[in-house]
């Protein structure tokens, strides 16, 4: 089984009545459609992501009533997210796992995602802006260091990236985490 992260894209109609008044004095139409669309990620019982269901595989229900799916879609969604290093005090002895865990997730994100990193102690600081570069986010993942006696504002990093996320908006569909 592909063990690649997927996404999967089911769209979901919804019969929604829209009125439409006719200028004449025929009466009134009403028609509409309204479709709704669940992306959807599937992980089996210990936690592996499950990339190979199908359209069978699916059912979805709506206070009870099973809906009919009019589009199904298997592919892989591009998102854009913050990358947050502490480099507090309380850092010192883990920086080199840091490190290398932060170049590993880099390495792993795909060449249609954006990510930016935002480096945290006592201060907030957006060390590499939203891009696509992988070689420009691993160089500011590699930090100088811990900066001794400093607190850590990780609430303020935290609203800083998930305000950034919300409105970095792209055209090919990027879901921000």
């Amino acid at each position: 089984m592909n063990r690649i992260v997927s996404t999967m894209s089911m769209l979901l109609p919804a019969l929604v009545g829209v009125a439409i008044s006719a200028q004449q004095q025929s009466g009134t139409f009403r028609t509409g459609v309204d479709v709704v669309s669940l992306n959807v990620t599937v992980t089996d019982a210990a936690n592996h992501y499950v990339t190979d269901l199908d359209r069978p595989d699916f059912a979805v229900f709506e206070d009870g009533a099973k809906q009919e799916l009019t589009f199904f879609n298997r592919r892989r969604q591009p998102i854009a997210l913050s990358l947050l290093l502490d480099s507090s005090a309380s850092m010192e002895t883990t920086m080199p796992t840091l490190k290398i865990a932060a170049m590993n997730f880099v390495q792993r994100l795909s060449s249609d995602d954006l990510a930016q990193v935002i480096d945290f102690d006592s201060r907030v600081e957006i060390t590499q802006a939203f891009t696509s570069s992988k070689p420009a986010l691993v160089v500011c993942t590699q930090l100088d260091g811990t900066r001794r006696w400093t607190s850590t504002r990780g609430t303020d990093c935290s609203r800083e990236a998930g305000e950034r996320v919300g409105r970095e908006r792209r055209s090919d569909g990027a879901r921000g985490v």
